[in-house]
């Protein structure tokens, strides 16, 4: 099993945590480290008794130190008043990951602490995030809560904000004032467009007249203080979804900042970079040898890569020839994240796009690297898609 790793970086949130009797481990680290790595090795198959253990199940979960009073009772509770568990509570899955990792901590007073946590399931890069709150009584940190809708990461915020925006809308509640996660000029802009819509306009938020059954977001880049999210709106009986692009900003805590009502190509073409640096740094670091786009069925790379690129990508791959660059990425190693600029050219069917590439350059900055020029096509549904690719050293 992938071993968990511990990184922590300070970031701003606010969480209102319940008092919880003492526990044994001494940090909030060490509590949230302590009880997750006791549940994913218990939890599964166990060859010495040949048979399948469940601490939801046996109850042993509430015999650790390292959870409050409070926390095992309400677990308790959700069982007797389901019958059983929708989802783990603890976990906030349904199945057990193969790792886990703490990736930031923010200590909110003396006594109080968020723990955000990555878990990773099969060969997913791709984690489940969740808050782990954690309260501190005579010295000792106990789980005192455990968040499963995080609102901490840029796609976290993206996803709390239209959820919540969907349990509005239906009867108008809270409509007209100030809306959460959204800077104050979004806010403006929003309000003035609700104000000056028509009857039968589209909705500003959803960019729509209609409203989705549910809403999914996926990461198109993340860097230091800027983020872009692809928000996939589904409705019933239309397997096409609705895609709205969603720009964020950092300034002590991520804020959407923009709502796009498009897909620009230089949003695919950092939807397929930033894609593709994920599944490399994940193979890599947990020694997974797959090849590059071909294995990688997690991720619909067809869909926005022209066929000639796509199969000439995996020819290469797949041969046993030298490379002194990846042919995708242009370089031999990893950038942190990619940007991408359009630079139009004449038809509005084609356009070229640079794409450059951040990489630590100093104690936290990065230096921009220019990587390859892209050239973006429509199809025949009019979605922008890679048809080729030139590098720029």
């Amino acid at each position: 099993m992938y071993r968990k790793s511990v990184t922590l970086l300070l970031v701003a949130m606010a969480l209102a945590l319940g008092i919880a009797p003492a526990a044994a481990q001494d940090d909030p680290t060490g509590v949230v480290d302590s009880f997750y790595g006791w549940y994913l090795d218990y939890a599964g198959y166990d060859e010495t008794t040949e048979e399948f253990r469940n601490p939801l199940a046996d109850g042993s979960y509430q015999e650790r130190e390292e959870l409050s009073a409070d926390l095992i009772d309400r677990v308790v509770a959700i069982r007797e008043e389901q019958g059983g568990f929708f989802h783990d509570p603890f976990l906030c899955a349904q199945d057990v990951p193969e790792s886990f990792e703490i990736v930031q901590v923010d200590p909110l007073t003396e006594r109080d602490a968020a723990v955000l946590v990555r878990e990773y399931f099969g060969f997913n890069p791709h984690p489940k995030v969740f808050v782990v709150s954690v309260h501190a009584q005579d010295g000792a940190w106990q789980i005192a809560d455990v968040i499963c809708q995080e609102s901490v990461t840029p796609r976290g915020v993206t996803e709390t904000f239209y959820n919540w925006y969907l349990e509005q809308v239906p009867g108008g509640d809270a409509l007209d004032e100030s809306y959460p996660f959204l800077t104050t000029d979004l806010n403006a802009r929003i309000q003035a467009a609700r104000s000056q819509r028509e009857p039968g306009g589209g909705d500003p938020v959803l960019c729509a007249q209609d409203i989705p059954n549910y809403v999914s977001v996926n990461p198109v880049m993340v860097g230091q203080d800027t983020a872009t999210m692809l928000l996939r709106e589904m409705y019933a009986g239309n397997p096409t979804p609705r895609m709205v692009t969603i720009r964020l900003v950092h300034d002590q805590q991520w804020m959407i900042d923009d709502i796009v009502c498009e897909i620009a190509p230089e949003t695919i073409a950092e939807l397929l970079y930033n894609e593709y640096i994920t599944f490399m740094r994940y193979d890599m670091e947990r020694g997974i040898e797959r090849t590059p786009i071909a294995d990688w069925s997690i991720w619909p790379w067809a869909e926005h890569m022209g066929e000639d690129l796509l199969a000439s990508l995996l020819d290469t791959y797949r041969s046993d020839e030298f490379r002194p660059a990846d042919p995708f990425l242009c370089a031999q190693d990893l950038p942190s994240w990619v940007s991408a600029a359009p630079i139009y050219g004449p038809e509005s069917d084609s356009v070229t796009v640079e794409v450059s590439g951040a990489y630590p350059s100093g104690a936290d900055s990065f230096a921009s690297t220019l990587l390859a020029r892209l050239k973006m096509a429509t199809s025949a549904d009019g979605t922008w898609m890679l048809v080729d690719i030139t590098c720029a050293r």
